[in-house]
């Protein structure tokens, strides 16, 4: 394809990201600890531990006010956070 095709064909793409943006109907994949909603809007996740966990960072960086000092934290006390496994079929939380 030449420049002029591939430039053309993201020209596209972002403007029907944009036009989904828009409407309200634009979905990405969100960080650990958060979902889609019946009602289409970012809630936390159900699930309490996972929730928990990313409340707990949000408190630590509001008390040491960096995310390094609350890495550190994370680190000092042996806590692990919630991470995104995907696959091509689903997507889960370890």
């Amino acid at each position: 394809m030449s420049e002029y095709e591939l430039d053309l064909l993201r020209q596209r793409g972002l403007a029907t990201r944009d036009s989904k943006a828009q409407c309200g109907e634009l979905r990405f994949t969100l960080p650990p600890g958060y979902c889609w909603g019946e009602s289409g809007r970012i809630e936390f996740d159900p699930d309490q531990r996972v929730a928990g966990a990313i409340r707990l960072v949000f408190e630590k960086f509001r008390e040491l006010g960096s995310s390094r000092q609350v890495y550190l934290w994370f680190l000092a006390a042996g806590l692990s956070l919630p991470v995104v496994r995907r696959n091509a079929a689903a997507r889960h939380i370890e």
